[in-house]
């Protein structure tokens, strides 16, 4: 579970930068209502590097930024709303419609930016959504080889690849 600067324990999201390219945030705004897109603006300088996962904490508290790498905004999270992502000529960039869940629990979109927001194993503030374990078995494998198993989320395909130069990408 994770812990905001104040120390409470709030409903939170994350934002993901795919691909290989920094986004400039400045000029863009988040809302959980449809009826105000430009209700939360990101702060001035503000740039998601490639790759990144951003924790935003939807507790109200926008006065909390500038105490970490966590952003913090001015809305709060509510069954049956969206939260959107608007540019800043107004018009909407990704919305995803919130659900209701347990105490405890998270969704996320598999793989990673994706449209397909599935039920997580685990909470992944700030990393991938990626359930996908591998777990070296040792014991009974022949010397200088290694057996993995590999577990994740069920009815998802999933690929694995593998190089015998550890030194390659």
């Amino acid at each position: 579970v994770e812990v905001p600067a104040d120390g409470q324990y709030e409903p939170w999201f994350v934002l993901h930068t795919p691909g290989w390219v920094c986004l400039d945030l400045v000029g863009y705004f988040l809302t959980v209502d449809r009826d105000v897109p430009l209700r939360f603006r990101f702060p001035a300088v503000y740039a998601l590097p490639p790759g990144w996962f951003l924790l935003v904490w939807a507790d109200g508290e926008p006065h909390q930024n500038g105490t970490g790498t966590d952003l913090h905004v001015d809305f709060v999270l509510t069954e049956g709303k969206k939260i959107g992502v608007f540019s800043p000529t107004g018009s909407q960039v990704d919305a995803v419609r919130l659900r209701a869940q347990d105490v405890d629990s998270s969704f996320g979109s598999v793989p990673d930016g994706t449209f397909r927001i599935l039920h997580t194993n685990r909470p992944t503030p700030r990393h991938s959504n990626s359930q996908v374990r591998a777990t070296a078995i040792a014991p009974g494998s022949p010397v200088g080889t290694w057996e993995l198993s590999f577990s994740g989320i069920p009815d998802i395909v999933h690929r694995v690849e593998a190089n015998t130069n550890l030194a390659a990408a």
